[in-house]
């Protein structure tokens, strides 16, 4: 596209043919000048979006919604803040480093794993151990966050115990022994059988 008049060149390949390549020094140099991309608890601050010099003018009031996770609008989020969100809301996937470490395909191995959602209605769902994070780069950008709690507070829940009664009288004292000395001879033998198919199984 020209810059110029933001018109596309009309044969592509021409133009492209036309420029010259870049020497070692110089892609080192615009590799440098990128950085490295920060996702996870790397990010700390708001980034700024280098290839525009336009700084849309935050939301005087974000507003977040805690459920199963947290809900925020992306018309109230500045491209910048709405992009720092997603960085923060995903991960290096280990498995596209080992593989470009063993010089394998990466072909279909994502970069990075994402734990965040977009919605049809235009909502990016995000983990709720974030809010700091939220609140943090909101406070950045100069929005305010506005947090409401949708999550269920449940029910306490209702243990009944029912006493268990002994199957003999405490006055017969002579029943209960032998009650007793039967109920340790049952798990003797039960423990002796279960020790011999111990000892068959290691000696086949």
């Amino acid at each position: 596209m020209d810059p110029g008049t933001l018109e596309p060149y009309p044969d592509q390949w021409a133009y492209m043919s036309s420029l010259g390549r870049m020497s070692p020094r110089e892609a080192e140099r615009a590799a440098g000048q990128a950085g490295r991309v920060l996702v996870g608890s790397e990010v700390k601050r708001l980034g700024a979006a280098v290839s525009s010099a336009t700084r849309p003018v935050p939301a005087p009031v974000i507003r977040a919604r805690l459920g199963a996770g947290m809900r925020l609008e992306q018309a109230e989020l500045t491209p910048g803040l709405a992009a720092t969100l997603r960085h923060a809301a995903s991960m290096n996937n280990p498995l596209f480093y080992e593989r470009q470490r063993m010089r394998a395909s990466t072909w279909n191995v994502p970069r990075f794993l994402h734990s965040f959602d977009e919605t049809i209605d235009g909502g990016l769902i995000l983990p709720r151990g974030l809010i700091d994070t939220v609140a943090a780069l909101a406070e950045e950008a100069g929005s305010d966050l506005e947090v409401t709690d949708e999550r269920s507070a449940g029910a306490e829940p209702v243990v009944t115990r029912t006493p268990r009664v002994a199957r003999f009288s405490s006055t017969d004292p002579a029943r209960a022994r032998t009650s007793l000395v039967g109920t340790h001879l049952l798990y003797r033998l039960a423990w002796m059988r279960i020790s011999a198919r111990c000892t068959m199984s290691v000696l086949l």
